[in-house]
């Protein structure tokens, strides 16, 4: 039975039936007075966390805005709580799954929906019209409780949603033909990924038109954002759905990039050997966000979560939070940041910990286990980590790997591509490993006028994509002309070559789209694997199969081979076995494991250690390989003023004068905060309070660095510094 578009129309009137008295009377409320005209004032929030219920004195961490899901009768009441204190209001809305039991059971709109959900488990929702009307009412409600921002969250398809009552009918839709088994052939495959990437393309520029369309009605402004894993994993997981090109919507404001537990712990294949290598699968999928943004004029947003294994993993965390953190700003691009949740266990250690005095001056022991001082110091660099460039310090830059969304066409049978995707890592972690800052790039952004611009080489192969626009051919070959150079590798032999897309149909009778990347190049129907002049640049081809590369042992040695070739004359990559950049006074660094060079990375100076709870003055550090370090470098420091140098706390009410300096640090109550001070001065004193009483600070300094010890006995602790006399390096305690 087909059904009618009428029939899934609704007007206002009958939704508003539908609602429950209390939802109803809710959505009529009077806005308060400042939520009338509220205008964009995201471009300032620079951290955010999320959360579904009012706020908690946990959520003292440093954020500056809320991403609260969930656009129920309670949203008010959370809004609102939040805003009191200060927080600016984002919405969370799962694109396919959610707390939806209203629409599921027809409170909605008087109508079960139970058959448009999807998937492997009944919490999953199809895009079906319906459902669409039904999150874009969530938006509205969301807006007029004051929510600025909106997050559409994982808009794809799960396994086996292809063979669901609603996909079948979708496809009858579509195709004007019965639903065909995609498993059964990769044409239907192909057919079938496709279709599901276009209906979630059209939910979300829909949502998003509603969004801003709403707002504006109001008077307001609210900016759109895309909530997403990687194409990397949502290939991996065999989850279908557009990727970079929903970043090609208008309405769309850019994308929060999240990469879980789950990815940084999957295994990938180097060098014949499958295991977890969580910096080196961070590092390369924030690149591959950072790359599909790139050319847009989007913003990027970084998600940092990892703790959703659950806190009996904490001690696994802690190396995965290192790992994701440390791969996140080695791309100054994003400059926000979602900050992750404080455990409950970190939050009791905390409180019951004694403070320790401070000591500095030489190499530090092993720093202590990850601690809440610990995160609220990084929350602190990553607000004040606002330099946009950087000083890198690599083996080679300028080389890149192709990918598409067309890669998430091909993860299911009767044709599945590399489950590990090898393909891929077989290419990039042989190099990268080696020092080589190699960055994934996306197809579908070809007709950005400058995207390759600064990129000496780029790898690319069909083997597990097919190329969606025979145009991105052209833009290939005038940067190759340009003096690039192409390295192909493609045995020819993947399945979906025979699909009948834009190579097998209309002005063109290609057995597959390589054929037409050759002749758009001039070299003939079929060249010979081998180096291949082209204007200024080169084309380099190699008859195998990507994935092959995992699985040598010399695979570092050959691609590296492939790239010295298309250096100038006599220059060659000098490999390393690590990744440094300087951002301002920062410096973030990670060492390699499973290379022949297995020295630790050993940095001179005078540094701060912003992972180790105790801020401790380092002259030397060594990063041994497989770790990473975010130091801050105590010769670069601004020495023109006064100003916190790292706080385990949040620093808000800065005030400086002549010989004063004055601020406010808040943090969970009853913990341990940890501050190091400059002040251009080498005898100032401090005083600090909280709610008018005293506040107990241990405090010593070395010349014009103060480092100050105590405990947040709630509210937050008002601290003013003065320059007077004081011993230097003397410790005190001041009340």
């Amino acid at each position: 039975m087909t059904v009618k578009d009428n029939d899934h129309l609704m007007d206002m009137e009958t939704v508003k039936r539908a609602f429950c008295k209390t939802a109803f009377l809710l959505l009529c409320l009077p806005l308060p007075a400042q939520l009338q005209t509220i205008h964009d004032t995201t471009a300032s929030v620079q951290t955010t966390l999320r959360a579904t219920t009012a706020w908690q004195p946990a959520a003292e961490i440093g954020a500056q805005a809320v991403l609260l899901s969930r656009a129920d009768d309670t949203f008010l009441h959370r809004a609102k709580s939040w805003r009191e204190k200060n927080f600016r209001i984002h919405f969370l809305l799962g694109a396919n799954r959610g707390d939806y039991q209203d629409y599921v059971a027809g409170l909605w709109d008087g109508r079960p929906h139970e058959d448009w959900q999807h998937g492997e488990s009944h919490d999953y929702f199809f895009p079906a019209k319906p459902f669409i009307a039904y999150l874009k009412s969530q938006i509205t409600h969301a807006i007029d409780c004051g929510a600025e921002a909106i997050y559409l969250e994982h808009p794809v398809f799960l396994p086996g949603a292809d063979s669901s009552a609603s996909f079948k009918r979708s496809w009858r839709e579509q195709f004007k033909s019965d639903w065909q088994n995609p498993s059964a052939s990769a044409e239907w495959r192909y057919m079938a990924g496709k279709l599901q990437q276009r209906l979630y393309w059209e939910a979300a520029v829909d949502i998003f038109a509603h969004a801003k369309q709403y707002a504006q009605e109001k008077n307001r402004e609210v900016k759109c954002y895309l909530a997403t894993r990687s194409l990397l994993e949502n290939a991996r997981r065999g989850f279908v759905g557009p990727a970079t090109r929903v970043l090609h919507i208008p309405d769309c404001d850019g994308v929060l990039a999240e990469i879980d537990r789950e990815a940084l712990l999957a295994p990938n294949v180097y060098s014949n050997v499958s295991a977890a290598r969580p910096f080196e699968t961070a590092f390369l999928q924030y690149g591959l966000f950072a790359n599909q943004v790139r050319g847009h004029g989007k913003q990027l947003l970084l998600r940092l979560d990892p703790f959703s294994g659950g806190e009996e993993a904490l001690p696994e965390s802690e190396k995965l939070y290192r790992a994701q953190l440390t791969a996140a700003l080695f791309y100054p691009e994003p400059r926000r940041f979602e900050l992750p949740a404080i455990p409950q266990t970190l939050l009791a250690a905390a409180r019951n910990k004694s403070a320790a005095p401070a000591d500095s001056g030489r190499m530090a022991a092993a720093p202590p286990a990850l601690s809440v001082q610990t995160m609220l110091a990084i929350n602190h660099a990553l607000k004040d980590m606002t330099h946009k460039h950087g000083d890198y310090e690599t083996a080679e830059r300028g080389v890149g790997i192709l990918i598409s969304d067309a890669m998430l066409l091909q993860r299911a049978a009767p044709a599945a591509s590399d489950s590990l995707l090898s393909f891929f890592y077989g290419l990039a972690l042989p190099l990268l490993k080696h020092g080589v800052f190699v960055q994934p790039l996306a197809l579908e952004n070809l007709h950005q006028p400058h995207y390759l611009t600064g990129y000496k080489v780029i790898f690319l192969s069909y083997r597990f994509m097919q190329p969606q626009d025979y145009e991105w051919h052209e833009r290939l070959t005038t940067w190759v002309r340009a003096g690039g150079t192409l390295i192909f590798i493609d045995d020819g032999n993947d399945p979906f070559n025979q699909v009948k897309d834009w190579w097998r149909k209309g002005m063109f009778d290609y057995t597959n789209p390589a054929e037409h990347l050759f002749e758009t190049l001039k070299l003939g129907y079929w060249p010979k694997p081998g180096r291949n002049q082209v204007g200024m640049g080169s084309f380099i081809y190699l008859a195998e199969n990507p994935s092959s590369f995992a699985h040598k042992t010399n695979s570092a040695t050959q691609l590296l081979e492939l790239v010295n070739a298309a250096l100038p004359a006599g220059r060659t990559v000098q490999t390393q076995n690590y990744l440094r950049l300087r951002r301002g006074p920062y410096v973030i660094a990670a060492t390699f494991a499973e290379t022949a060079n297995a020295g630790a990375q050993v940095l001179q100076g005078d540094f701060i250690d912003v992972w180790d709870e105790r801020l401790l003055h380092l002259t030397q550090v060594a990063i041994a390989p497989g770790e990473q370090a975010l130091l801050y470098d105590l010769s670069k420091i601004d020495s023109t003023q006064a100003h916190v140098v790292s706080a385990s706390g949040i620093v808000a009410q800065e005030r400086r004068s002549k010989n004063e300096y004055a601020f406010s640090l808040n943090s969970p109550a009853g913990i341990i905060m940890r501050v190091l001070v400059f002040i251009p001065a080498a005898n100032a004193t401090v005083q600090a309070s909280s709610s008018g009483k005293s506040v107990n600070i241990k405090n010593k300094n070395e010349g014009k660095l103060y480092w100050m010890e105590f405990e947040n006995p709630g509210p937050g602790v008002d601290v003013k510094w003065t320059w007077e006399a004081t011993a230097l390096g003397q410790e005190t305690t001041t009340k």
